[in-house]
């Protein structure tokens, strides 16, 4: 028998367990030798992605250094995710107030 909400949470699940600390590690050293700019934004972004779900208080942290470099440049796409990060981790806090005024 078929049960959809089965496959939703090995869709779910599978992507928040896949990153490594290895993957952070290796991230987190790809961006000290990073300069200012659109591609330190992207690895940022990616850098709260990986950590969103198992340490909040740093996902906050590099969330707002990618919000803040993404509006001084001027990369909107750069921003939205930022903005979404934030918003999701704030969710995840349970500040559900910046989490909605974040993700308007």
């Amino acid at each position: 028998m078929f049960r959809p909400l089965g496959l939703v949470l090995v869709l779910v699940w599978v992507p928040l367990i896949s990153w490594s600390q290895e993957d952070v590690d290796s991230l987190e050293a790809r961006l000290l030798a990073t300069p200012v700019g659109i591609e330190r934004v992207d690895l940022l972004n990616r850098l709260v992605g990986m950590l969103r779900e198992r340490d909040n208080n740093k996902a906050v942290r590099t969330g707002k250094e990618a919000l803040r470099l993404a509006e001084e440049l001027s990369y909107p796409t750069g921003l939205a995710v930022a903005l979404e990060n934030l918003g999701w981790v704030y969710y995840r806090k349970g500040t559900f107030a910046e989490a909605f005024e974040l993700s308007q």
